[in-house]
């Protein structure tokens, strides 16, 4: 808008799979025409791939398409540029013209047609043109804004943790939470319009994270998202490359439920650390070949290796509560799942986020 305002075209750098595209353009407008000085001012979007396919010259097409018929007709390229004779018979006056969905080429050959357009009042008219795939240098004349600069997968996290605090998800602990938002992060990266649907239609810790995305995959307002992309999760799921979507959420449950696992380990050694203590003095603790001689680097393998009968029927580490057996059990599974690059299934996933050691 600052650009806009300030007499300038614009080169809007965006990603293949822009979310919420429509509801941008949408939210723009109704900015454009509701502030002081860039009321008047209206919008046309053009589709390349609808409208522009095959014309190559911006200025005749500027011309014969919004020029009076006259207008039109008296024009001859020899005789001025395009840019000028648009400009001097006010064809695009109050004319905002928003360029989408050009291939390299075309973007190219429309950067170089707006850096000839110099205008003194937005009235004269405007450019926004949507930068897809060119990189191609973009001269001072034009105002350069990168999707990227301002969103990137930080920014969605907080976007995935801001629409998991809303009163739909209350019944979700804290922990539940912060592992879907890190699932949706990991998975979907900026496209934050497909997570925000994969959240609000499935539950990810109780529903395979594949068959959410297959069934996202298959919706019809999805339908072209992801097909330019080799990295995009929907691409992913239809390509059938599941390896790399389970490597994703491999990435998510060691990030959220490694430390998870590793602070309950610390939580459980504390309640045990009488036993553990004088099998310490014992000198009966090794990992690694190495002897073990504080209580907090006691491994989860080891607490069920002194928790099982030796060949005497005995426990070295005796833990009565049948709960906390059975949850030092599933944190040592768990644990050497994420440790040998393996993913917790559902149901795990749910027991560790739902039901943690007080």
């Amino acid at each position: 808008m600052d650009a806009l305002r300030g007499d300038k075209s614009v080169v809007l750098h965006v990603p293949q799979d822009l979310p919420w595209r429509h509801e941008m353009r949408d939210i723009l407008r109704e900015e454009l025409q509701s502030t002081l000085g860039t009321e008047n001012l209206s919008i046309t979007f053009l589709d390349a791939r609808e409208e522009l396919a095959g014309k190559r010259e911006p200025g005749k097409y500027l011309i014969d398409r919004f020029a009076l018929r006259d207008v039109a007709l008296h024009y001859r390229p020899g005789m001025a540029s395009a840019q000028d004779y648009l400009l001097r018979k006010g064809v695009l006056r109050n004319e905002i013209v928003w360029i989408k969905g050009l291939d390299a080429e075309d973007s190219r050959v429309w950067v170089q047609f707006c850096s000839g357009w110099h205008v003194s009042s937005p009235s004269e008219g405007l450019f926004v043109i949507e930068d897809r795939c060119s990189e191609a240098e973009i001269p001072p004349s034009l105002v350069t804004i990168g999707y990227s600069d301002y969103v990137d997968e930080y920014s969605a996290q907080l976007f995935n943790g801001f629409t998991l605090n809303s009163p739909k998800f209350d019944a979700y602990t804290t922990a539940r939470k912060r592992y879907t938002a890190s699932l949706l992060t990991n998975l979907c990266e900026t496209d934050v319009e497909v997570a925000y649907a994969l959240v609000e239609e499935h539950d990810l810790t109780g529903e395979d994270p594949l068959s959410a995305v297959r069934a996202v995959a298959e919706s019809d307002r999805f339908e072209s998202r992801g097909c330019g992309s080799s990295k995009h999760i929907l691409g992913l799921i239809r390509r059938g490359n599941e390896a790399e979507i389970r490597e994703r959420i491999w990435a998510a449950q060691l990030e959220v439920l490694f430390p998870m696992i590793e602070g309950e380990r610390l939580q459980i050694v504390e309640k045990l650390s009488e036993d553990i203590s004088l099998l310490i003095t014992e000198g009966r603790i090794e990992q690694d070949g190495n002897e073990v001689t504080s209580p907090e680097d006691i491994e989860l393998g080891s607490l069920v290796h002194f928790m099982r009968r030796d060949s005497n029927g005995k426990r070295a580490i005796n833990v009565a509560e049948k709960d906390l057996q059975g949850r030092i059990f599933l944190l040592w599974k768990c644990r050497n799942h994420l440790a040998h690059h393996g993913c917790c299934d559902m149901d795990e996933v749910s027991q560790l986020l739902d039901h943690q050691v007080n």
